[in-house]
């Protein structure tokens, strides 16, 4: 099923659901058998988005679950996080660095970039060369551990008032920082915002149901937002990662050049980030919770609105 409420049916089997869902995608990964590059690449970016709902929903129920109970959870999932980045990251540098060569195509020092290209695709094909069928296996046995302690979660407040506080709480956590990452230039603060933007789009996903043409409108805007913080920080990530490749003697006439046009990219970004958030995030958090609630009430109570012209 999507991840989504179904109509009418109470939140905490519903939740319950959803966790069990995610949590099975993520032991669906192949264990004791070969796993052709292509494959792992499918599977490591299936898990990674498994893990990254689960921890929104975590956000959600942070509220009601035991202290213990959360952080063991949010471990479990950063450590299975962790165990795929090597490969995430050094695809991200392929990816970021590909787009770049598109981007900056018409330019007679994209050539620099093209370079550094080969350089990173030849690391991640040594990366590949892991073994992710003892890798998969190690996230499989995490995750089975995760599944067995949920069981015993005890979640008993009522789901309106957990759901809403929640978003609420996260969505004034993701103002705030967007607004001092604007002031400051800090990428750090960009990317604190990029995490609670993310649980924004998880969160509107799963309530998607109580308004469906409104909701569709709210997920995709976050996920535009959500695309553009991601290539932003992982063009971050490529600068820091280039410029450890200075020494470099096959690649350090190539690193100026390509550190200035990932500047230039990153700058087009930034200014495309705040220039939409500021369209996203314009209601305060209690307006926006509060709207949310009220989709939430007419959907739970199926009310049919009838509305007349008036001349």
């Amino acid at each position: 099923m999507p991840f989504q409420f179904a109509l009418k049916i109470n939140y905490v089997p519903e939740l319950q659901r959803i966790i069990k869902e995610q949590l099975q995608l993520i032991l669906n990964m192949p264990l004791h058998t070969e796993v052709a590059n292509d494959q792992i690449h499918t599977y490591a970016h299936e898990a990674r988005k498994a893990t990254k709902r689960l921890r929104a929903i975590l956000q959600l129920l942070k509220p009601v679950l035991k202290e213990v109970d959360f952080k063991m959870a949010l471990r479990t999932f950063e450590q299975i996080a962790n165990m795929l980045a090597e490969l995430r990251d050094a695809n991200s540098r392929l990816l970021s660095i590909e787009r770049l060569i598109i981007t900056f195509n018409q330019r007679e020092d994209h050539t620099s970039l093209v370079v550094v290209r080969n350089y990173l695709k030849t690391e991640l094909t040594q990366i590949e060369q892991k073994d992710y069928v003892e890798i998969f296996n190690q996230i499989s046995q995490h995750t089975s551990y995760i599944e067995y302690q949920m069981r015993n979660w005890v979640i008993d407040k009522p789901g309106r008032m957990l759901i809403f506080t929640s978003i609420e709480k996260i969505y004034r956590k993701a103002r705030k920082l967007v607004r001092k990452a604007y002031k400051h230039n800090q990428h750090d603060l960009l990317h604190a915002f990029r995490k609670q933007n993310k649980f924004l789009l998880h969160h509107t996903e799963l309530i998607s149901n109580i308004w469906p043409e409104v909701m569709e409108a709210y997920i995709s805007e976050f996920e535009k937002l959500s695309d553009l913080l991601g290539e932003e920080h992982d063009l971050a990530l490529l600068h820091t990662y280039i410029e450890t490749l200075t020494n470099n003697n096959e690649l350090s006439d190539e690193v100026g050049t390509a550190l200035a046009l990932i500047s230039n990219r990153r700058t087009y970004l930034q200014n495309s980030i705040f220039h939409l958030q500021s369209k996203i995030y314009v209601d305060s958090p209690k307006s926006f919770a509060k709207r949310l609630r009220k989709y939430w009430d007419n959907w739970q109570a199926n009310e049919a609105f009838e509305y007349k012209e008036e001349f």
